[in-house]
């Protein structure tokens, strides 16, 4: 709901500026955005009929992080430091937060750019731990249920240990 939303309003603006003539949007990114919005509109539409509950992000982290370190990749070697999985993740969330928002109670406590760069290199190695675990997940998926052999792999291969021991997951 909330991504179906922040979807229609952002194309809104977007296109109610270009049918203002504020600026203009080429074809076939006019007609392309057109259809989005028309489709976000729909899902947000569907999705208010549901008797639905959503969490907040932050909670989403946490489940998500938690699953994590109660499953960790095969094909990674988790060493994060003094902290485990689950508060390694809860913390670059927020800290990388405070960055997007433009919040500067992350940089309150550095001494300089090179703890910026450190708090970087962190949040850049969880992203890849994280992004790198929802790949495999669609692929164990993908692959445990009902998939051909000759489905193309789009993955790296040291992917393989993970998404075959989270395929059991889907039988």
């Amino acid at each position: 709901m909330v991504g179906a939303g922040a979807k229609s309003s952002h194309l809104k603006v977007e296109l109610d500026a270009h049918d203002a003539g504020q600026h203009v949007i080429e074809e076939p990114y006019l007609s392309s955005m057109r259809k989005h919005l028309k489709l976000a509109n729909e899902q947000r539409d569907e999705i208010g009929t549901i008797d639905w509950k959503s969490e907040n992000f932050t909670a989403i982290i946490k489940k998500s992080a938690v699953w994590m370190a109660a499953n960790p990749p095969k094909h990674l070697d988790l060493k994060l430091g003094s902290l485990d999985l689950a508060t390694r993740l809860d913390q670059q969330y927020r800290l990388c937060s405070s960055f997007t928002h433009g919040y500067n109670w992350g940089t309150d406590m550095t001494n300089g750019i090179g703890d910026i760069g450190r708090m970087l290199a962190d949040a850049i190695a969880v992203a890849l731990h994280v992004t790198e675990t929802a790949i495999a997940l669609f692929e164990a998926q993908a692959t445990a249920v009902g998939a051909t052999p000759s489905r193309p792999r789009h993955y790296p291969e040291r992917l393989q240990p993970t998404i075959d021991e989270y395929a059991v997951l889907y039988l």
